[in-house]
């Protein structure tokens, strides 16, 4: 597969974005933005860790609390 995931800042991010291609000159498309995710009065969030499977179909994702530094695991 020719698909990538990375992690990008914008000027205006308060942290990292998750961003997919599915080739390195493709579009690129919002996977995952982790401030949406956030909780009313809670703790930003952030993506401490991302892996896209070989096949390109899955990213595995490590989110959690921006002070903390463990966080879950998803597909």
């Amino acid at each position: 597969s020719g698909r990538i995931a990375y992690l990008k800042r914008r000027g205006t991010d308060a942290l990292p974005k998750l961003y997919v291609r599915d080739t390195l000159d493709g579009p690129e498309r919002l996977l995952l933005d982790p401030e949406a995710r956030r909780k009313p009065g809670g703790p930003p969030q952030a993506i401490n860790n991302a892996s896209l499977s070989p096949d390109g179909k899955f990213v595995a994702v490590v989110v959690s609390g921006a002070d903390s530094e463990l966080g879950a695991l998803e597909v």
